[in-house]
Formats: C-alpha cells, structure tokens, sequence
C-alpha cells in the first residue's frame, strides 16, 4: 500500500469511526492521523455514507459492511 492508499484508508476508517460509532474526531487527530471523508464539524451526508460503504466492500471489509447497512436502514426515511 503506498502512501496516499493508506491515507485513504486512514480516512475511511477514522470517518467511520465518528460516523457509526460516535467519536470525537478530536480524539482521531494526532500526527498524520487527521484525515476524514467526511467533513467531521458536520452529519455526514447519505452520499458518504453510501462511499464509506462501498470502500468498505471493496477490501472485503464485511464487518464494516453490515455495521454501516444497519445505519443506513436505521437513518432512512
């Protein structure tokens, strides 16, 4: 994995992070761990939502994957 890959990846797991599971996004910030796909000052939009999960298919990251569907599910109308 080549540096931006894993930029990548810390910010899909650190948005996923606030996004399902609440955290600060304070807390995730340190030496070059502040990167989000999200805006973190914000709720996060469907659309992210929707991006964090397919990421999360993509490296088979089933896991992820169902926690992020159960929010979905749970934040639709």
């Amino acid at each position: 994995m080549d540096e931006l890959d894993e930029k990548i990846h810390i910010a899909f797991i650190n948005s996923f992070a606030v996004i399902i599971h609440n955290k600060d996004a304070k807390e995730l910030i340190g030496a070059d761990a502040g990167w989000f796909i999200h805006n973190p000052k914000y709720d996060a939009t469907m659309e992210e939502v929707e991006t964090m999960l397919d990421y999360f298919v993509e490296i088979e990251d089933y896991e992820k994957c169902s926690e992020i569907k159960n929010y979905i599910d749970a934040n639709t109308i």
